[in-house]
C-alpha cells in the first residue's frame, strides 16, 4: 500500500469520525437550556401566534398563553420592534449565551441582533426550568 493511499484513508477515517462527531454535538446541543432559550425568542419574533409551538417551550399553566412570559415593559417593547423589522424583511440573527444555573432554574441572555454585526443588540434575560428530563422557558425579561 503507497502512503498516498495511507493517507487517504486516514484522512477519509478522520473525516468521518468528525462528521460523527458533529451529528453528535448538534443532536445534543438541540435540547440544552440555551439553544431552547434561542429557539423560544426566535419564534416570540417570527410566530407570536403559534401557541402550540410555543407552549412546547414554554413552562406554562394550562390555557395560558405564551406572551404570559414576557414580562415587562421593556421586553414588550423589544419584542415588538423585532417583529416589526422582521415582518419589513429585516434579518433578525439571535444568540445565546452561556446561561447560569441558580437554584433550581437556568439563567440564559439571549441577544437579538438586526442585520450588521455593528448594530446594537437587544438582551433578553431568559429563565428556564427543568421539567420532566426537558428544560422550559419560565420567564422573559430584558435588559
Amino acid at each position: 500500500m503507497t502512503s498516498f493511499r495511507k493517507a487517504a484513508l486516514i484522512w477519509t477515517g478522520v473525516s468521518l469520525l468528525a462528521t460523527a462527531v458533529a451529528l453528535y454535538v448538534v443532536h445534543w446541543r438541540s435540547g440544552v437550556p440555551e439553544r431552547r432559550a434561542e429557539v423560544f425568542i426566535e419564534q416570540m419574533i417570527i410566530a407570536p401566534d403559534d401557541t402550540e409551538g410555543l407552549g412546547a417551550l414554554a413552562d406554562l399553566a394550562p390555557g395560558a398563553r405564551p406572551d404570559a412570559l414576557v414580562d415587562g415593559v421593556a421586553a414588550r417593547t423589544a419584542l415588538a420592534y423585532l417583529r416589526t423589522r422582521a415582518r419589513l424583511g429585516a434579518r433578525v440573527r439571535i444568540n445565546a449565551k452561556d446561561g447560569q444555573m441558580l437554584d433550581d432554574h437556568r439563567q440564559v441572555t439571549v441577544t437579538a441582533r438586526e442585520g450588521l454585526a455593528g448594530v446594537e443588540a437587544l438582551r433578553f434575560q431568559v429563565t428556564l426550568v427543568q421539567r420532566e428530563d426537558e428544560w422550559r422557558v419560565a420567564r422573559v425579561s430584558a435588559e
